[in-house]
């Protein structure tokens, strides 16, 4: 990459101190960027490029607590020449800032890209429009089902599931996040039948139907898992970035499949009490760095999110930015008949992706007419 002096990337963030946010920030923006300089014994005056400062800061006092909104503005030129260049920016915004002295609660809201670093991101590969294509669906939302139960099934067992739903007509199915290649269910038994289960599907309704294989976020299995996926003629895969977007680019360099982004062990992050990072700034992480879909919580009685937030969430995968394509957002959970349009109503649009899981199975006429009666709602019938 080359060097960009002069050029910032922002970062935002929601705070609380018990000091003056002012001081507090100026120790936060030498600590992630040029502190220990003076232990040299003299100025450089050259490091100035290299030195994180306050951007905006706006912030109200009750008692000895001090709350607000501050934007700093971190050199551009401290990131790495390649790579995804979310590592370093979440390294640089985030990575130890509460430990600075007298923050109560800091969270990173959002990331504020210049032209010429939100360029580096070449974003989804195939996003809504290249899903949609593959599908030969354009007007309707998709409907997607995830594996029930979680666990604890055969691939036969998981593959008859598969061929139902898709059958009843379901446009993708993806396994669970916590399915993966435990013993009773390896993962080359599943991909096979699995994807054996959407082709026969297709034969059956005339209707291009995908599958996408779980293979979860450990590095050293990935190419493997990929390997296993590509051989079965699997349709996507399901990864989990967690707080390493890299992860995107590294198995989106080993296939040509989709890749839906999973969720997985973001609460933990994204709804600390004290500290964190915004749920909708991964979703445009993520997004930025390839996932063709991806998936967050929406709230329910199962699920811990603010309306506000979710609507956000579902924004960043859809709205503009400098020229990467939307991505299809999936919220997930709890999804029944009654939120079938829910994302219309907040996007105005179709491009989302219905998921259903539970509801699915608990129609006693069984998942094939559940699913039937599903994507008729979906088409429009029924209402």
């Amino acid at each position: 990459m080359e060097e960009m002096k002069n050029l910032y990337f922002g970062a935002v963030y929601f705070f609380e101190t018990t000091a003056h946010p002012e001081e507090v920030f100026e120790r936060l923006a030498k600590e992630q960027t040029t502190t220990g300089y003076n232990t040299l014994k003299r100025e450089y005056a050259g490091l100035k490029d290299f030195q994180a400062v306050i951007e905006e800061l706006n912030f109200t006092i009750n008692g000895s607590v001090y709350k607000g909104k501050v934007i700093v503005n971190f050199p551009t030129i401290n990131l790495n020449t390649n790579g995804n260049l979310f590592e370093d920016i979440l390294c640089f915004s985030i990575g130890e800032s509460k430990h600075i002295f007298n923050i109560l609660k800091l969270t990173l809201v959002d990331i504020i890209l210049p032209d010429e670093i939100e360029d580096r991101f070449d974003g989804p590969k195939y996003g809504v429009e290249g899903i949609r294509k593959k599908l030969g669906v354009q007007s309707r939302p998709l409907l997607l089902g995830p594996m029930r139960p979680e666990v604890g099934f055969s691939p036969k067992e998981y593959s008859e599931i598969a061929f139902e739903a898709f059958a009843g007509g379901f446009d993708l199915i993806k396994d669970d996040e916590l399915l993966c290649s435990p013993s009773y269910c390896p993962i080359f038994d599943r991909a096979k039948l699995c994807a054996t289960a959407a082709r026969k599907a297709e034969d059956k309704t005339g209707e291009r139907k995908m599958y996408f294989l779980n293979i979860g976020s450990d590095l050293s299995q990935i190419n493997y898992f990929i390997d296993i996926g590509v051989k079965n003629n699997v349709d996507g895969f399901m990864i989990h970035p967690r707080l390493n977007p890299s992860i995107i680019n590294f198995t989106r360099e080993r296939t040509n499949l989709p890749l839906i982004i999973h969720y997985e062990l973001l609460p933990s992050i994204t709804h600390g009490i004290q500290n964190g990072i915004n749920l909708s700034l991964l979703i445009k992480v993520y997004r930025l760095s390839g996932g063709d879909i991806i998936s967050f919580p929406r709230p329910n009685e199962r699920f811990d999110i603010d309306t506000e937030e979710y609507e956000e969430c579902l924004r960043k995968c859809v709205e503009k930015y400098y020229r990467t394509q939307a991505s299809f957002p999936m919220p997930t959970g709890g999804n029944t008949a009654r939120n079938i349009n829910e994302c219309r109503h907040i996007l105005d649009s179709n491009d989302y992706i219905f998921v259903t899981g539970s509801a699915l199975f608990e129609d006693q006429k069984g998942i094939f007419d559940s699913a039937k009666a599903i994507r008729g709602l979906l088409n429009g019938e029924g209402k």
